[in-house]
């Protein structure tokens, strides 16, 4: 049933939607890599793809 489903979705959103939930987890975890380190680097990786997820 969900592979009926998934068929009828077009594949151009299902993409959006993957990369939109990949983005959002890696946004996660560069905000606490950097809590945890003090790192500006991951600092701004965090800002880059959370943006590219606002802005998509």
């Amino acid at each position: 049933m969900v592979l009926l489903a998934v068929s009828r979705i077009q594949w151009g959103v299902l993409t959006m939607i993957i990369s939109i939930v990949v983005d959002a987890s890696r946004v996660k975890v560069l905000k606490q890599a950097d809590k945890e380190h003090g790192s500006q680097a991951l600092a701004a990786d965090a800002l880059h793809f959370s943006r590219e997820i606002k802005y998509t």
